[in-house]
C-alpha cells in the first residue's frame, strides 16, 4: 500500500468516525428533548391538577376533572394480607364520548391516573402520564416497613421505552416494559368504563 493510499484510507477513517460521532450526538440530544418535552408535559399536568383543586374548593369550574375508585374504603383487614386498601384517581379533560364526537379516540381524554395502595405495612404509589392516549411516562414508588423508599421512572415516545431511572440514576440495561405498559392500559380501560 502507497503512502498516497494510506493517507486516503486514514480520511476516509477519519470522516466516518467523524459522521458517526456527529450522530451520536444528535441521537442523545434528540433523546435529552423527549425526556425534556416528557417533563414539561408532567410540570404542566400537575399545575392543572393543583389549580383544579383550588377551583373546586371555591365552586369554580375545574380545567381537569377527576374521578375516584377507592378498594376496601374502610381499610378492613384482608385475608393474608391485613389492612389494606387502594385508591385510582383519573384526571381528565372532557368526557370521552365529547372527545370522540371531535375524531380523537376516547383515552385520549384521560391525561393521568394515579393508583395509591396500602397492604399491611407497603404502600406502594403510582403514576401513568398519557399524552393524546399514548403513555409517555410511568413513575412507581414503594415503601414496606422500615426500609428506604425505592422510585423508577420510565420514559416512552411513540409507546417505546426512550430512557428510565432508578432512584437518581440512569438505568443501564434492558428492561421489561410489558408489565407498564400492560397497567397504563389498564387504567385506561378502566377509566372508559366510568362513562
Amino acid at each position: 500500500m502507497t503512502s498516497s493510499n494510506i493517507k486516503t484510507w486514514l480520511g476516509i477513517g477519519i470522516l466516518g468516525m467523524t459522521v458517526l460521532a456527529a450522530a451520536a450526538d444528535l441521537a442523545a440530544q434528540e433523546h435529552d428533548e423527549r425526556i425534556a418535552a416528557v417533563r414539561k408535559l408532567y410540570a404542566q399536568v400537575q399545575e392543572r391538577i393543583a389549580l383544579a383543586d383550588r377551583e373546586a374548593r371555591t365552586g369554580s369550574a375545574p380545567g381537569f376533572y377527576s374521578n375516584e375508585i377507592i378498594i376496601n374504603s374502610r381499610n378492613g383487614s384482608w385475608r393474608a394480607v391485613g389492612n389494606y386498601w387502594r385508591k385510582t384517581t383519573y384526571w381528565y379533560t372532557d368526557q370521552p364520548e365529547f372527545v370522540r364526537a371531535e375524531g380523537e379516540p376516547e383515552e385520549s381524554a384521560l391525561v393521568k391516573a394515579e393508583v395509591d395502595e396500602k397492604a399491611a405495612v407497603a404502600t406502594e404509589h403510582w403514576e401513568y402520564l398519557f399524552d393524546k392516549g399514548r403513555l409517555v411516562f410511568a413513575f412507581h414508588k414503594r415503601k414496606a416497613g422500615q426500609e428506604a423508599p425505592e422510585e423508577m421512572r420510565w420514559y416512552f415516545f411513540e409507546g417505546a421505552l426512550i430512557s428510565y431511572m432508578i432512584g437518581t440514576k440512569m438505568g443501564s440495561e434492558k428492561c421489561d416494559i410489558g408489565p407498564i405498559l400492560k397497567q397504563a392500559a389498564a387504567r385506561q380501560k378502566e377509566f372508559l368504563v366510568q362513562f
